[in-house]
């Protein structure tokens, strides 16, 4: 099926990249490479899109930045092809690497200095601005935390074990929901994961005792 025959889906890509951060043309682009089956060429976006060899190469210049698309040499044709990379989680990792995680702690350093300089004025710590901003640390801390997490599933290569992780997930959200005690155990082990304990712990969620 050519990638043609689907171009009505490109709405929903186009809709889900602008959210998260990209223009509506990058999503186009990325949408097109996704529904393909085949690598394009440059040529082959700009004709397929009706869009401007410009556009296409800034979008391509983008998407391969996050590690959304590929790009390689095809010798046969001659020129450069590229195609949607198929580990999705790699592009959610590098968006959180390169954009999100930034954003997330320039606000927590904000919070922290709103925080200093109230309570270098005296402020109670039940007053309200300090209540909300101790509020907005927490919940950065806990976006690092599992911005962090996302961070070693595609480091150490885990990707394929996704399917049994989201299944086990619910599990481990309602434990954390239903006892905070038990719910700060777990996030402060996530946050603690390094190397080897990173594949021992994914290994326990998805069921395979050794994921290495």
């Amino acid at each position: 099926m050519k990638p043609e025959e689907l171009l009505h889906e490109l709405k929903y890509f186009e809709d889900f990249l602008k959210k998260i951060g990209f223009k509506r043309i990058e999503g186009s682009v990325y949408g097109f490479l996704a529904l393909s089956e085949n690598a394009l060429s440059s040529e082959d976006i700009q004709e397929g899109l009706g869009l401007s060899q410009s556009a296409v190469s800034n979008s391509l210049k983008t998407l391969t930045f996050y590690k959304a698309v590929d790009a390689r040499e095809d010798r046969n044709r001659g020129c450069r092809v590229y195609e949607a990379t198929e580990d999705c989680l790699s592009i959610v990792s590098n968006v959180f690497r390169k954009r999100e995680s930034d954003f997330i702690r320039e606000y927590k350093l904000m919070a922290e200095r709103v925080l200093k300089a109230s309570r270098d004025k005296g402020a109670s710590e039940n007053s309200v601005r300090i209540k909300r901003f101790k509020s907005i640390v927490s919940t950065c801390e806990l976006g690092e935390v599992i911005i962090r997490f996302v961070y070693s599933l595609d480091e150490m290569g885990l990707s394929q074990h996704l399917p049994k992780v989201t299944d086990k997930l619910p599990g481990v959200l309602d434990m954390v929901s239903n006892n905070a005690e038990k719910g700060i155990d777990v996030a402060n082990k996530i946050k603690g994961l390094v190397g080897n304990r990173v594949k021992n712990y994914m290994g326990k969620i998805s069921g395979e005792p050794n994921v290495g």
